[in-house]
């Protein structure tokens, strides 16, 4: 089964995001920007992050390159609801407010490219 990690830092989209995921084939663990960095020390791996590029603790930029530089196979996208951010370790950008069956269909082709 494969992992994803979403990282935000507004409660009520990681309670979209869970009610998003719930019945799908993936595990998913959703976690604010301040329990990310955790999840990251203690080592969790994951097949996708998705995360938020503005948040309170830390960019989500920045949070993807700490990700990969221990996990460079993993895949990650992005989300703002500004413009897309400069972030070549990023796989891809989706902007918020956004499309739920979009996000599933971009979540399932960023997994199996």
């Amino acid at each position: 089964m494969q992992r994803i990690l979403i990282v935000d830092d507004y409660e009520a989209v990681l309670e979209s995001m869970r009610r998003l995921f719930r019945d799908t084939e993936y595990e998913v663990v959703v976690v604010n920007d301040r329990e990310a960095l955790l999840v990251l020390e203690r080592g969790e791996s994951f097949d996708l992050i998705i995360s938020d590029v503005d948040m309170i603790v830390i960019r989500g930029e920045e949070l993807i390159k700490r990700f990969k530089a221990k996990h460079p196979a993993m895949r990650a996208l992005l989300t703002s609801g500004g413009k897309r951010p400069e972030c070549d370790e990023a796989d891809g950008f989706f902007e918020k407010p956004f499309d739920f069956e979009a996000l599933r269909d971009l979540v399932r082709n960023t997994l199996n490219a």
